[in-house]
């Protein structure tokens, strides 16, 4: 066969040739397959979903600790911390007379100042004449009479014939004359003195009361109003803060810490409380917490102070020793002393020395850090939402304490309050026992009233931050910051009542002739007249508002001190005696007994007799012992026994 021939050939059947060739490959291929195994045996499609969770599984799976081995620290990473955080030895770059910057422990954190309760707490009971403001400047006592002259008369005791006739007894005894003889002998001596005649003093315009025995205030007008005398019947107390501890837990709880400012973290003291609770029927440690009810505070003082009195008693303790916000003013008492009730044993009388407060400049920005602008919060205008207008009688009397900072604070602190009794059902009563206790407030240097004084709270500690953030929540609920942070309540006082309204002062004691006896080998005097006295009846006329001196004469032992007739009181506002018609001193108190008034022999010529001695007992069954040289004073004064020539 040629070329031609089968070149033809392929081209006519090469199509079927690659057609046999495609079917002979697909025949071989199935054969192929019918001869392998049935994947079914070996595999189910339930493992195979098996066998794929798994392998994501173990995919999954944290193969760290098969792939990177335990790493070993080649350093002591707190070591190297706490080597960071020391300070470089500055002594290398230190220059002479350089002023140094504290430096400051970031890690110390703000607390609270721990505030001690205020300390011996004393009260006692008081009746005086206040000076009060009026808008007419009339008062009951204008309308009396003055007192006109007032009787001289020469001392009647009988001290003055015994002792004069010393001498002349000492002379009979000598002579051998017996004790009968002697007496008639002086008797007789006695009878023939010439009386000392009575003489009048001449006043016809009434008698001032003497300047020298005011030891009271003297009162002020006032805006248009006027001084009039008014009924003070009241419970004064008074109380010591310890502020030197209180300075002291201020410096350990903040001085050290971050953002401390010494213009603002120190104790300014803001207010105060006063407690009653009534003892007349049960113990002080029978008291429950309801028992006590609050009857004063700072705010309430003030007010009374500012609108009700006419002026202010002068102050008699120094000022590094008292506070405004702690020292209420003293009343304005007329006529009589009032340090008896302002001042406090613990608290000197005597300004120190030393320098105490330091000056501090606002300017300084250094001192001051980042902690903002130092506002005063208690200067006018620094003070928002202080209640009931306290802002306005409190800021200008603190203003700039502030820009002062103690360097030696005293040790105590005086606190005042006074309890007094009104028409109010819930004021003191006379007749009840009553017992009171004091706290006292600082201005919270953690939340200080003024927000933009307020410290970062990262400063504060834990529990301070979560006391702090309750406030805020508060102030921003209400619309007021509760700056005040209130110490402990002081412990009871001991039980006081309203005093009554006399008081009685001894004068001199007249012994009645005596002769000595002997009595079973005992010499013994003896008397058939009883002794006599004068005493002074110094009462209170709550009508006239002031003090009504009764001089009484020829008291025995049995006397009753009550009195009906014509009496004289003082106006304390004029300092005249004003003449007082049909004054009634009603009193069951008695002179129980009588002692003194014998001549003290000490030399011929001595005319000296034993002090007086008065045993009274009083309207509440108490038994009392006056003496004439305890009450010698205010018996001297208020019985005008100089003007009686006595």
């Amino acid at each position: 066969m040629d070329l031609d021939a089968i070149k033809n050939f392929f081209i006519s059947h090469g199509e079927k040739l690659v057609v046999a060739v495609v079917v002979a490959a697909s025949i071989w291929m199935i054969y192929n397959g019918f001869q392998q195994p049935n994947i079914l045996d070996s595999h189910q499609p339930e493992g195979l979903t098996d066998n794929a969770n798994v392998v994501r599984q173990n995919i999954d799976e944290d193969h760290t600790e098969a792939i990177i081995p335990e790493r070993t620290p080649e350093f002591d990473i707190v070591k190297e911390t706490l080597s960071k955080r020391q300070p470089v030895d500055s002594d290398p770059y230190r220059l002479a007379h350089l002023l140094e910057r504290r430096p400051i422990d970031t890690s110390i954190r703000r607390e609270d100042p721990v505030l001690a309760a205020p300390l011996a707490i004393r009260v006692s009971g008081q009746i005086d004449s206040i000076a009060l403001l009026s808008r007419s400047g009339q008062y009951s006592l204008q309308n009396l009479e003055p007192a006109g002259a007032i009787e001289q008369e020469e001392d009647s005791r009988p001290r003055s014939s015994q002792s004069s006739n010393n001498g002349l007894r000492r002379d009979l005894e000598k002579q051998g004359y017996s004790e009968e003889e002697i007496e008639e002998i002086l008797a007789d001596e006695e009878a023939n003195e010439p009386e000392e005649p009575i003489r009048m003093t001449t006043d016809p315009t009434g008698r001032a009361f003497n300047t020298e025995h005011d030891f009271g205030a003297r009162p002020v007008p006032k805006d248009g109003a006027y001084p009039v005398p008014a009924a003070g019947w009241f419970i004064a107390g008074t109380a010591v803060v310890p502020h030197e501890m209180i300075s002291q837990s201020f410096q350990a709880a903040l001085a050290n810490a971050d953002g401390y400012l010494p213009e603002r973290d120190q104790p300014y003291y803001f207010n105060y409380q006063i407690q009653r609770a009534d003892v007349t029927q049960k113990r002080v440690d029978q008291l429950a917490e309801a028992d006590w009810i609050t009857v004063r505070d700072r705010e309430k003082d003030l007010k009374r102070a500012a609108l009700q009195w006419a002026g202010f008693a002068p102050e008699l303790v120094p000022e590094e020793y008292r506070d405004p916000a702690l020292t209420t003013y003293i009343p304005p008492v007329l006529l009589r002393e009032y340090a008896s009730f302002s001042l406090h044993p613990l608290i000197p009388l005597t300004p120190r020395q030393t320098q105490t407060v330091e000056e501090v400049d606002p300017a300084d920005n250094d001192r001051m850090g980042e902690d903002l602008q130092l506002i005063d919060p208690l200067a006018a205008g620094g003070m928002p939402n202080v209640p009931n207008g306290m802002e306005a009688a409190m800021g200008m009397a603190a203003k700039g304490r502030m820009m002062r900072v103690e360097m030696d604070p005293v040790e105590h602190k005086l606190m005042r309050f006074y309890d007094f009794w009104s028409n109010d059902p819930q004021s003191v009563k006379p007749g009840r026992e009553y017992v009171y206790r004091v706290r006292y407030s600082i201005i919270d240097p953690n939340f200080p009233p003024n927000p933009l004084q307020q410290p970062k709270v990262s400063t504060l500690a834990g529990p301070v931050y979560a006391r702090v953030q309750q406030l805020m929540q508060k102030a921003a609920t209400e619309g007021r910051r509760a700056f005040q942070r209130w110490s402990q309540w002081s412990e009871a006082s001991e039980p006081v009542s309203l005093p009554p309204v006399h008081d009685y002062f001894a004068g001199p004691v007249e012994s009645p002739r005596s002769r000595t006896v002997q009595h079973q080998g005992k010499s013994v005097k003896y008397s058939r007249d009883l002794p006599t006295a004068k005493i002074l009846n110094f009462r209170f006329n709550g009508n006239l508002a002031t003090w009504m001196p009764v001089w009484m004469k020829d008291i025995k032992p049995g006397s009753v001190l009550s009195y009906e007739g014509g009496a004289e009181a003082i106006d304390p506002i004029a300092l005249v005696v004003k003449k007082v018609p049909d004054a009634k001193v009603l009193s069951q108190t008695t002179v129980v007994d009588l002692d003194g008034g014998e001549p003290l022999e000490i030399v011929e010529s001595d005319e000296m007799t034993e002090p007086g001695l008065m045993l009274i007992v009083d309207e509440q069954g108490n038994l009392q012992v006056a003496s004439e040289v305890g009450d010698q004073t205010q018996y001297r004064i208020y019985s005008f026994a100089d003007q009686r020539g006595l």
